[in-house]
């Protein structure tokens, strides 16, 4: 199977330099094509650049594209799906944002993550990550080999996505990004009507309409220790401020907290 990560971009160019900084440290990473899409901030784009131009000798076939405007976080997300599954046919691609940070072993969980999604088209992606506002949900025992079908998609350390259910998106219409109620109807509402109460937009949040609209009844694998992380506790379009992120989304026990020497290659669906 041949894959691509995409990783997209705005106006963290510190942030960026510490995803990249884990990203070509983790085991596996350059057994994949890599695609950068750097969206328009004018204060902050010649940085972002710099940073990309450091990294860009240590990565055997990557591409890179600074947007001459703005795009939008949606807008962003959907450039880099197209060159994934509509420019080109991946098997899959593993996505990452300008403040996620991996583990030593993220390519690798995804790797075995999306196999078990080939074999079970119930499955509607692969997350890296567990954010601490949806911990309470599940019984957790940190257990690093074993993971477990969640209701809900986890965009904040990664994922990973077939090009079969990639398809499926794009039957639906394809990704888009909304503005206003996020939690309008609350975990029952019909996905259409979800939709038609939200504002369609390029500006707005890709990742909600993956869990509320496209993800439908599939679940989501999750691991018991985060592989991923977040370190987007400041100037997100989308978080309220650092203490909110601390509380709810930032991870204090995964993989790359712990003082662990070495790769973990096995791992389980309990």
């Amino acid at each position: 199977m041949k894959g691509i990560v995409t990783l997209k971009a705005w106006s963290r160019p510190d942030m960026l330099k510490q995803v990249l900084d884990s990203v070509v440290c983790a085991l596996g990473f350059d057994n994949y094509d890599y695609f950068i899409s750097l969206d328009n901030h004018p204060s902050t784009k010649a940085e972002s650049i710099k940073v990309v131009k450091e990294f860009k000798d240590k990565f055997t076939n990557l591409r890179v594209v600074y947007q001459p405007s703005n795009l939008g976080c949606a807008g962003n997300f959907i450039y880099c799906f197209e060159q994934a599954f509509v420019k080109n046919n991946y098997d899959f691609m593993i996505h990452l944002e300008d403040d996620t940070i991996v583990s030593h072993d993220f390519f690798s969980y995804m790797d075995w993550g999306i196999r078990q999604a080939k074999e079970n088209h119930d499955i509607f992606a692969v997350c890296g990550m567990i954010s601490k506002q949806h911990k309470p949900w599940y019984k957790l025992n940190n257990n690093p080999h074993e993971s477990f079908l969640a209701d809900h998609f986890e965009c904040q350390g990664g994922w990973a996505m077939t090009n079969e259910e990639a398809d499926n998106i794009l039957l639906m219409g394809g990704p888009f990004g909304v503005h206003g109620n996020t939690n309008y109807g609350g975990d029952d509402v019909d996905p259409e009507d979800w939709k038609k109460h939200l504002m369609i937009t390029n500006k707005g949040s890709w990742a909600w309409p993956f869990n509320k609209y496209f993800k439908r009844d599939k679940k989501v694998i999750l691991p018991m220790l985060s592989r991923g992380n977040n370190i987007g506790d400041e100037r997100g379009v989308f978080n309220p401020g650092k203490q909110w992120h601390a509380d709810h989304i930032w991870d204090d026990s995964w993989l790359g907290s712990k003082e662990i020497k070495y790769v973990i290659h096995e791992y389980k669906l309990v």
